[in-house]
């Protein structure tokens, strides 16, 4: 949890209870900013296991199908890259 550095711990300890599969453990808010640092950390991940090419590929095809979702004009999917 060191690069998410500035964030409250217990909001961080339910977000990822969440991210984990809890659905109970669902934040009520979270911060832009906290939500980038998940999406940019989830991101290093992926290109540590599929190679930054493959990851592109995969974060483009994401982004269009979240794009594509009715809930997506309140904040547009890019804003987390």
């Amino acid at each position: 949890m060191q690069r998410l550095q500035g964030a409250d711990t217990q909001t961080v300890a339910q977000a990822l209870k969440w991210l984990r599969g809890n659905r109970s453990a669902m934040p009520e808010q979270l911060e832009l900013s906290l939500l980038k640092k998940f999406f940019n950390l989830g991101y290093v991940e992926m290109c540590q296991l599929y190679g930054p090419v493959k990851s592109d590929q995969m974060l483009n095809a994401a982004l269009q199908k979240a794009g594509a979702m009715a809930e997506s004009h309140i904040v547009p999917p890019v804003h987390f890259i």
